[in-house]
């Protein structure tokens, strides 16, 4: 029972209806899958070939290496919400240095980097991992818990974060929706978001650049190929080809329209609203083979 728990940065699959044509995010939100994970044990790893394979939508983790073993192939990382998280990899990781292709072998604790993770049984497998320079801006992504105007704090959900993250927008932040300028009191709770900012030693990092992906009461239209699917709860999760992230929507399995050509593998066009919780789809459509 899968729980809305990741954010993507698509390029052009969720467009929206309206009143937004920005693209789309997953929801952030519980994930018991990744609640109720156990710590890496510490015997050892199996080989590449026998762990269970990654699937399902890609979570992105911002935060700095505080351990690192390469003989059990795992590490921990301190996510910017304060959690320390166990992750795994193998020799199908990606490793990039400020851009530049790099090995696993050039980790190293103390690194400020970004992961790019998917579930592997109860393991939190390393699909990619980007490593910054510390003089490199952040980069964050969630939803909006609250936003002060007064003191300018914003509390965001943080993707994989154990309590919520806390940023100060800077006096000249940017806010963009749709790329165009925004307010910051258009930072309200539920907003899925974007995050450029600058870390401090001492308080909450400062903000420099905020960009809202989807508000609650906005519609979006989803189309890609169906990789999971669940009758029973209502749930299919559909990959974006562009940017193969992926999305979870929900639908109620006994609308008109849902049929057996609803299956993982088909390709569909999902109508979906918004609510600050989750995607649910109004109308599902399911492309003939050969279809535009």
């Amino acid at each position: 029972m899968r729980q809305l728990l990741a954010f993507v940065f698509a390029s052009g699959m969720a467009l929206a209806q309206a009143p937004s044509t920005s693209p789309s995010m997953a929801v952030i939100g519980d994930n018991r899958d990744v609640a109720n994970s156990v710590p890496v044990n510490d015997g050892d790893r199996l080989l590449a070939d026998l762990l269970p394979q990654a699937r399902g939508k890609s979570t992105l983790i911002g935060g700095t290496i505080e351990s690192l073993d390469h003989v059990r192939d795992r590490f921990v990382v301190r996510a910017f919400g304060g959690r320390n998280i166990a992750i795994i990899f193998d020799n199908r990781t990606r490793v990039y240095r400020d851009g530049v292709t790099a090995s696993l072998r050039d980790l190293q604790s103390g690194q400020r980097v970004y992961l790019d993770t998917a579930l592997a049984g109860t393991d939190i497998f390393a699909r990619s991992v980007r490593v910054l320079s510390q003089n490199s801006a952040g980069q964050s992504s969630g939803q909006v818990l609250s936003y002060d105007a007064a003191s300018r704090e914003l509390a965001l959900r943080d993707v994989m974060a154990g309590e919520p993250a806390k940023f100060v927008l800077s006096p000249n932040a940017s806010v963009l929706r749709d790329g165009k300028n925004a307010s910051p009191t258009d930072l309200q709770a539920g907003s899925l978001v974007t995050l450029k900012f600058n870390p401090s030693p001492n308080g909450p990092a400062l903000v420099k650049e905020v960009s809202i992906l989807a508000s609650p009461g906005a519609n979006f239209v989803f189309s890609g190929r169906i990789t999971h699917l669940d009758l029973h709860l209502g749930l299919l999760v559909l990959v974006d080809p562009r940017d193969q992230k992926s999305y979870d929507i929900h639908f109620d399995p006994n609308s008109a329209g849902i049929d057996e050509r609803l299956r993982e593998g088909a390709e569909v066009v999902a109508t979906t609203s918004f609510d600050g919780a989750r995607y649910t789809a109004s109308n599902i459509v399911v492309n003939s083979p050969g279809s535009k």
